[in-house]
């Protein structure tokens, strides 16, 4: 169940993948909206690519070793209620 999602091109579109060099770490930011009404809890955050013109998901690798699910898990995140 997804809570909140932000989709969109590195950088704003500044830096394009097609200019990226291989090896290089580009970081970027996103700030992801969560609605009011999202219960307590823990929450996973996941981070991927895809092609625009397809939502084909592109491979997820780390150190060349294929990640199931094509997508990088960050560290889950605490949701408290005020």
């Amino acid at each position: 169940q997804i809570c909140g999602q932000k989709d969109g091109p590195p950088l704003e579109g500044r830096l394009p993948t097609s200019m990226w060099k291989v090896g290089e770490i580009v970081a970027d930011r996103y700030d992801i909206e969560i609605p009011p009404d999202v219960q307590p809890g823990q929450y996973q955050i996941e981070v991927g690519m895809y092609l625009l013109e397809t939502g084909e998901r592109l491979p997820a690798l780390i150190e060349g070793n294929h990640l199931g699910g094509d997508r990088i898990l960050l560290k889950p995140i605490q949701i408290r209620q005020e």
